[in-house]
């Protein structure tokens, strides 16, 4: 009778041991679900680099200051050039 409530018991402590094991690893697969989960947004999320429109203004100050009387070289056109056919042996 002694042995039945000892196999009983150990195998109530294995159970146990089983269910904090199970608690345990499912507590890290959410930590590692939350890690991809943040990796993601960081890669693929809203950029928090925004752009202001005045800011856009300063790429133009060559063409505000710059002097607009030099009149622009003028634009020669190139003849299209072929390659020749290559033999096929």
């Amino acid at each position: 009778m002694k042995t039945q409530a000892d196999l009983a018991e150990k195998l109530l402590e294995v159970i146990e041991e089983k269910d904090r094991r199970i608690a345990e690893l499912e507590q890290q697969l959410q930590w590692f679900m939350s890690q991809i989960r943040l990796a993601k947004h960081k890669q693929f999320g809203v950029s928090s680099e925004k752009t202001d429109c005045a800011q856009l203004s300063i790429f133009n100050e060559a063409e505000s200051n710059g002097d607009m009387t030099i009149p622009e070289p003028k634009i020669t056109e190139v003849k299209a050039h072929y390659r020749k056919r290559t033999r096929l042996n």
